[in-house]
């Protein structure tokens, strides 16, 4: 067997790459320089250490050994704050600019993101996907003070994006 290029995981005593989409989360995370990453697959919860290099799946308990592919090495320090982020190709004409990225779970709002002015146009770059902002669901509106009569308000403004 050649150098791999996947993540890989022990099974029955074998290293066994892992799929696509897993290898895809194992890299982002590790490559972010986080100590571990938590997700969920094939309807189970899974939990990866990267310092002990073990993945438990938390709806089983079951725990096997994992490795990175050959000669991949996690920064020192994470490059980004722990948490959900998304990955993106820089476009022609960003570096050193900020560009916007739809927000992956409103793509009605994007991100604004800060383009290093090193990066290369096609390079990969983790950016951190900020919580959406809760707002409270609309209650009746307040009473107008007594002896004020009541005027509707005016029609607020429709905004594209934000």
């Amino acid at each position: 067997m050649g150098k791999a290029s996947t993540f890989q995981v022990k099974l029955s005593g074998v290293w066994a790459d892992y799929d696509a989409v897993e290898d895809k989360i194992l890299k982002r995370a590790f490559l972010a320089g986080h100590p571990n990453a938590s997700y969920r697959l094939r309807g189970n919860q899974y939990a990866v250490d990267f310092r002990s290099m073990t993945q438990v799946n938390k709806t089983s308990g079951r725990s096997r050994d994992i490795r990175p592919p050959y000669r991949l090495t996690p920064p020192a320090e994470p490059v980004v704050a722990s948490g959900p982020t998304v990955c993106v190709a820089v476009p022609p004409g960003a570096p050193g600019a900020t560009i916007q990225v739809p927000h992956p779970k409103d793509k009605r709002r994007v991100i604004e993101v800060e383009v290093p002015a090193t990066a290369k146009v096609g390079q990969a770059m983790l950016v951190p996907v900020p919580e959406l902002p809760s707002f409270p669901e609309p209650s009746a509106p307040p009473a107008p003070p007594t002896g004020v009569p009541r005027t509707p308000a005016p029609m607020a403004e429709k905004r594209r994006g934000y």
